[in-house]
C-alpha cells in the first residue's frame, strides 16, 4: 500500500536525512505538492546537494559485489524492435511531460511548469556544460581545437543551449518529435542559430551520425536496454573524428539487475515509463579499445541513485 506524503513525512524526511527541521511550513507545502510518492520524497533528499554534503555519498564498488547476467548481444531484428519500443515510449513522455521526463524533479511536472520554472530548467544546463569544460580543462584537452559536436538524447535543448556557446556547430539529436519542437521553439526566440535538429526515427539514423570532434551524453542512454546502449557507444566512437573526444554516462551496476533480450521482449514494459537499464563497465572498456580510442577517465556520479553511475571520457587515437 503506497503511503501518503503528510506534513509530518516532510519533516521526518528533513530530520532523517539532513539533520535539521524545515525551514518553515511553505517549504513543507512545496515538497507535498512536487512529489507523488514517498519513494519519490526519499529520492529527493538522497540526490540533494545538502544531504550529499554531509554525507559524502557515491555509490561505488567494494569488490565483494556478485556478478550480473547482461546480454548486450541481439539480432538486428531484436535490436530495432526495442529501440522501436524506447522510441514509443520517449515519443509518449515528450508529449506528456516534455520537462519532467528531461530532469525528474517535481517542479518540472507540466501540470506545475510556469515560465520562470522553464527558465530554471535551461539554466540548469549551464553547470552541466561548465562540469564538461572543467573535465576537459583537467584532462589537458584543448577545448578551442573542438569545433562541432553531437548532443546525443538532446530532450528541449536544456544542454545544447549552452554547448552552442563554446562550439561552431551543435547537432543535437532525439526521438521526440515534440521535445525537438520545444527545443526549436526555445532556441530561435533565443537567437541560437547554430545547432541543428535531428529525430532518430530508426535504428539505422544511428549508423549515420555525423563526424564531430565532440560527443555529450548524459542521463540518456541509461533509459535503452543495454543491447542499445552498447550499440549507441559503439556508434558514437565511430562519429569521433581523431583527436575528438566522447563524454557519456552510463549506469554500470545494480546488485540484482539481469537482462536477456529474449526475455525482455517477451515482457516488454508498458509504453510511456522511464524504464533504467545497466551496461557493465567491461562492455564499454571493450567497445573503446576495439574502436581505437583511449579511455581518459571514468567518474563516479549520482545520476542514477539507484546503482553505480559512471561518466566517461573517451578521446579517439
Amino acid at each position: 500500500m503506497e503511503l501518503p506524503i503528510t506534513p509530518e513525512a516532510v519533516k521526518w524526511g528533513y530530520r532523517l536525512f539532513l539533520d535539521r527541521e524545515p525551514e518553515d511550513e511553505s517549504v513543507i507545502e512545496e515538497k507535498i505538492a512536487n512529489h507523488r510518492s514517498i519513494e519519490d520524497l526519499r529520492r529527493t533528499f538522497m540526490i540533494s546537494e545538502e544531504f550529499r554534503a554531509k554525507n559524502a555519498v557515491f555509490p561505488t564498488l567494494s569488490g565483494h559485489e556478485p556478478p550480473m547476467t547482461v546480454e548486450v548481444g541481439s539480432s538486428e531484428a531484436e535490436l530495432q524492435e526495442i529501440f522501436t519500443h524506447i522510441q514509443n515510449s520517449w515519443t509518449s513522455l515528450g508529449e506528456s511531460d516534455p520537462f519532467f521526463s528531461v530532469l525528474t524533479k517535481g517542479r518540472f511536472w507540466q501540470s506545475q511548469i510556469t515560465q520562470q520554472r522553464i527558465e530554471e530548467f535551461y539554466e540548469s544546463g549551464r553547470e552541466e556544460v561548465a562540469r564538461l569544460l572543467k573535465t576537459l580543462a583537467r584532462n589537458s584537452v584543448d577545448v578551442s581545437s573542438l569545433k562541432t559536436c553531437l548532443d546525443y538524447g538532446c530532450g528541449a535543448c536544456r544542454i545544447s543551449r549552452w554547448l552552442a556557446d563554446e562550439f561552431e556547430t551543435v547537432y543535437a539529436y532525439d526521438v521526440s518529435k515534440n521535445h525537438l519542437k520545444i527545443a526549436r521553439k526555445y532556441l530561435k526566440k533565443q537567437g541560437v542559430s547554430n545547432v541543428s535538429f535531428h529525430q532518430l526515427k530508426k535504428l539505422v539514423d544511428l549508423s549515420n551520425l555525423p563526424q564531430v570532434d565532440l560527443v555529450y551524453c548524459v542521463i540518456v542512454l541509461q533509459h535503452n536496454p543495454p543491447p542499445v546502449i552498447h550499440w549507441t557507444i559503439t556508434q558514437f566512437m565511430r562519429a569521433l573524428r581523431p583527436g575528438g573526444v566522447a563524454f557519456f554516462q552510463v549506469p554500470t551496476y545494480r546488485e540484482g539487475y539481469r537482462f536477456l533480450c529474449q526475455e525482455y521482449l517477451e515482457n516488454v514494459p508498458q509504453e510511456g515509463r522511464m524504464e533504467m537499464h545497466i551496461l557493465p563497465q567491461k562492455e564499454i572498456f571493450e567497445i573503446v579499445r576495439n574502436e581505437n580510442c583511449n579511455l581518459i577517465e571514468v567518474l563516479e556520479d549520482l545520476s542514477a541513485s539507484w546503482g553505480l553511475s559512471n561518466t566517461f571520457l573517451v578521446q579517439k587515437m
